[in-house]
């Protein structure tokens, strides 16, 4: 949840119709899934 909570708080302007578009490029350069069990619960509910 670090990186979901600093995406969060960078800043964000309003470009053409769309808004909350961060200023500077956002990069995600890995993503892990860190327990099985939260990953299919996660499916489950939907």
């Amino acid at each position: 949840m670090d990186v979901v909570d600093a995406i969060s708080r960078v800043q964000t302007t309003t470009r053409g119709v769309m808004a909350n578009v961060p200023v500077e490029t956002v990069v995600i350069t890995k993503a892990t899934i860190k327990e099985q069990a939260v990953h299919e619960r996660l499916l489950n509910d939907h």
